[in-house]
This record gives C-alpha cells, structure tokens and sequence, in this order.
C-alpha cells in the first residue's frame, strides 16, 4: 500500500487530498503542529475507511521535523507522495514598501527554510532509486 504525507494538514487542502487520496488506496500520514486537531483528522478519515495517523511537528522546528518523518518512515516507510503546503491560508500579503525585515524573514523561515528541511528527509530516497511524488505549494488566494 503507498503512503501520501501532508504537511501543514488542516480542515481545508490538506483534509482534501487526505480524503481523495485515501480513497485511491494511499495512507495518509499527517503532520502539523497540533496533535489533537491531527488525531480529530485521522479519526474522521477512519470513519471513511481510510488508513490515517497524525504526526505533530513544528516545520520551523528542524529537529522536530527530523523526528516526525524518523515515526512516519518507522509506522508507514515509504513516503510515495507528499505535498507540502504548511498554511492556514489566512496569510496578509502586504505591498513591498509596508514589508518589514521580520515578516519577511518569518516568513522565508516557515516557506522556504521549511521546505528546504522537508525535502532533506525525502530526496535521498529518490536519489537511490525510490520513486515518488513532491508537491510543493503556498498559495494565498485572495
């Protein structure tokens, strides 16, 4: 059975592609900050008859991260698909000139820095030979 990982999993994309991809035989491993909002997901994605497990980690937390993906890997291995998308979606977008240094840095700290840390724990997989899917997304419709 494959395994799909969602990063930043919430009520909205997240819970989603939890639910279309579980459909379609995937596990699904969860991660977000919270533990109990991610046990609530996981129950409900039970009730559907899909295979879930929540994971908390803080993705701005490198050894946090490394911890999560260490349990995922030891509870599900393979991660087959993961889509990285650590928002809520109610990001405020400012014009550059209202920018501060310490919006935009939290900011790359959580987006980028995040996502660097991420794929650190799936790349090297792929490069011996693993196949698999990386979605990485931050979007802020407005």
């Amino acid at each position: 059975m494959k395994t799909m990982l969602i990063i930043g999993a919430g009520p909205g994309l997240g819970f989603s592609l939890a639910k279309t991809f579980g459909r379609n035989g995937f596990r699904i491993a969860l991660v977000s900050r919270t533990q109990e909002k991610l046990d609530q997901y996981a129950e409900q994605l039970g009730k559907m008859g899909i295979e879930a497990q929540g994971f908390a980690a803080d993705i701005t937390n490198k050894m946090q991260l490394i911890r999560a993906f260490q349990e995922i890997k030891n509870t599900f291995g393979t991660i087959d698909v993961m889509e990285f998308n650590p928002h809520s979606g109610n990001v405020t977008t400012t014009s550059v000139l209202e920018t501060t240094d310490e919006s935009a840095l939290q900011f790359f700290n959580n987006v980028v820095i995040g996502a660097i840390n991420t794929a650190r724990q799936v790349v090297p997989e792929r490069q011996n030979g693993v196949k698999g899917r990386f979605f990485l997304q931050a979007i802020f419709p407005q």
